[in-house]
């Protein structure tokens, strides 16, 4: 099940295009007022309208990226959409950043709580280039997953009751294992006193590769074990999202560390993550770990 060159070709073109359309022709709908804030809704120039246009923006790059993709229409125009989202993420500041205009532990806690919500405002822009994608499936039809698939994981659910039990089983392992990787990779210095040990601000590049290889994995997972679509665990970026930011944004812990530390110091690399870092590095990490379940199986089944 090796891509074909031209394939290769394909998904490239496709990120490019996703790349375009939201990292650059949508930077200025999304750009914070200061060149190093952190892009996110709270406190910032991101209104409902600009949120529709960027919105509209994905549903293109889903659309396009669908007919450049075939007659792997669904399955790699599907990326478009986060892709260009993954660029605007790395263009923008850090939480370190967005704390520090925040400084007090009440205002901080704010900011996680309102950052709690964003999920689903950049989920929304993520579904948009998902609905352009189908779309374009719609136009102009191409291969199906199950043909692709070849057969190789077949859904072992046969009614709704196994199937809604599959779909809050895959977004539970999404929501444990997502936790413990990204915690485990989103880290810089460690340092550490009597009472407890920190973790500094993580580069952006850092961040998003946590969250990516920790969706990736949740994505895999899914497959190969449950035979579940990536649109569980890409749905669950939202609510990882909300998860994370209340576990991070509580009262108690935010007057325990600034108590004995600058801003900047997080008890977990999961608190050092952005909703639009979430969103964009999970649905590709997702999609990306579901395709690997498929190779991987059909290469067992066929090759070893």
């Amino acid at each position: 099940m090796e891509l074909s060159i031209f394939t290769k070709v394909r998904i490239t073109l496709v990120i490019a295009v996703g790349v375009i359309l939201l990292g650059y022709v949508g930077w200025p709908l999304l750009k914070p007022a200061a060149p190093l804030d952190a892009v996110v809704f709270f406190n910032a120039n991101i209104n409902p309208a600009k949120l529709i246009l960027t919105m509209l923006l994905a549903f293109a790059a889903g659309l396009i990226g669908g007919f450049i993709a075939r007659p792997y229409t669904r399955q790699i125009g599907i990326i478009a959409a986060p892709a260009g989202l993954a660029a605007v993420s790395l263009r923008s500041g850090d939480m370190a950043t967005l704390l520090k205009a925040n400084a007090t532990v009440e205002l901080r806690h704010s900011v996680y709580t309102a950052l709690s919500w964003e999920g689903v405002l950049w989920l929304a822009v993520v579904a948009s280039g998902f609905l352009g994608a189908i779309l374009a499936n719609i136009i102009w039809p191409g291969k199906s997953d199950k043909l692709i698939e070849n057969d190789v994981l077949t859904p072992f659910y046969r009614d709704k009751k196994t199937f809604y039990m599959n779909v809050a089983t895959s977004i539970a392992i999404t929501l444990f294992l997502s936790h413990f990787i990204i915690k485990g990779i989103a880290r810089d210095v460690i340092v550490g006193n009597q009472t407890a040990s920190v973790i500094s601000q993580p580069a952006n590049l850092q961040a998003v590769f946590a969250v990516f290889i920790g969706f990736l994995a949740c994505g895999f997972v899914c497959k190969y074990l449950l035979s579940a679509s990536y649109l569980w665990p890409a749905i669950a970026t939202a609510i990882v999202c909300a998860v994370e930011m209340t576990l991070n944004g509580r009262t108690a812990s935010l007057t325990s560390l600034s108590q004995s530390w600058p801003i900047g110091f997080y008890f977990s690399g999961t608190g050092a993550v952005l909703p639009v870092q979430y969103i964009a590095f999970g649905t590709l990490g997702s999609v990306v770990g579901y395709w690997l379940a498929i190779r991987s199986a059909w290469w067992r089944k066929f090759v070893a």
